[in-house]
């Protein structure tokens, strides 16, 4: 092989670069934007990214809250099951730049948008109202919209009191 191109899942990206730095092929790829590629000369030394990575967004959010004299956020997001194959969401890796970024967050939970239902959504929006008033949401759209109107029923959306932020991932 003279190059590989792509995959841009992160788990089946991972052993391919890393097999591709010991051969010295060079990868480009649209994916591997979890933190763990940042790793570049240690473990990925021919990889090449084109879409940068996940820490962008955490340093956007940062720069974001520095602006406003925000101090500190929550994060609900989206995660397969904890037995589940299919491993770590998108949501999971965007988020965990966001919290590696903010350094600070007290507040964080994941949730499975494919069994939770209205009534987590407002548990878990009581947990991160307890110590946050900005919350940071990544799910797909129609599960972003669940958690809204949950933040609605809690009177937290009307309250001018919360500042909710949604990472977009799903749109087509």
């Amino acid at each position: 092989f003279n190059a590989f191109f792509g995959p841009v899942c992160e788990y089946v990206i991972a052993p391919v670069a890393r097999y591709a730095g010991v051969w010295g092929i060079p990868v480009l790829t649209a994916g591997a934007q979890a933190e763990a590629f940042n790793h570049k000369s240690l473990y990925f030394p021919t990889l090449t990214r084109m879409m940068g990575s996940y820490r962008l967004v955490g340093e956007a959010l940062r720069h974001i809250l520095h602006v406003f004299g925000w101090q500190v956020a929550g994060l609900l997001f989206h995660n397969h099951g904890v037995n589940s194959p299919r491993g770590n969401s998108m949501c999971h890796f965007t988020l965990g730049a966001v919290f590696t970024a903010l350094n600070q967050t007290p507040a964080h939970r994941s949730f499975n948008e494919d069994t939770a239902t209205p009534q987590e959504y407002r548990e878990l929006l009581g947990y991160i109202s307890r110590s946050a008033r900005i919350v940071v949401v990544c799910a797909n759209p129609k599960t972003v919209r669940e958690i809204l109107l949950a933040a609605e029923e809690l009177n937290m959306v009307g309250s001018g009191e919360y500042v909710f932020f949604n990472i977009e991932l799903f749109s087509r």
